[in-house]
């Protein structure tokens, strides 16, 4: 039942922001992702229980970050990660797989041993015209 009394409308998560800069002594800048992003800008109503950031311009997990989150987790009853950083977990792990995909479809003979596997291309040496010229294979 407590989960439920801690979790933040659009009202709380704006307040909580505020309650945030207030505390900092100097600006910060976040990238807000997922239903926190959405709720803050009314286009959910559902509540959540804490605040998505994908990215800021100084790492809110080293001071002072830290004892000012837990201080505005005490005083407005919020779990002590009301605003963290783990969807960055997610993202960088996806970002780095579609890199690391993209590297290997990048590589010119992966990619053309790939289109001989399924049979896009002859086995024989033949000559792909491409941009930005012509490749012999």
């Amino acid at each position: 039942m407590g989960e439920i009394l801690n979790r933040m409308n659009q009202e709380k998560m704006i307040k909580m922001l505020e309650a945030f800069d207030q505390e900092l002594n100097r600006p910060l800048r976040l990238i807000i992702k997922g239903a926190s992003a959405l709720i803050i800008n009314g286009a959910i109503t559902r509540p959540s229980k804490d605040i998505d950031v994908l990215g800021a311009s100084e790492d809110i997990n080293k001071d002072p970050y830290p004892k000012i989150i837990e201080k505005i987790a005490r005083e407005y009853s919020l779990d002590h990660q009301w605003i963290n950083e783990r969807a960055k977990i997610t993202f960088d792990y996806v970002i780095s797989r579609i890199l690391s995909l993209y590297r290997e479809i990048l590589n010119i003979s992966n990619l053309i041993s790939y289109l001989k596997q399924i049979r896009l291309l002859p086995n024989s040496p033949s000559m792909i015209i491409s941009v930005p010229g012509i490749f012999r294979i």
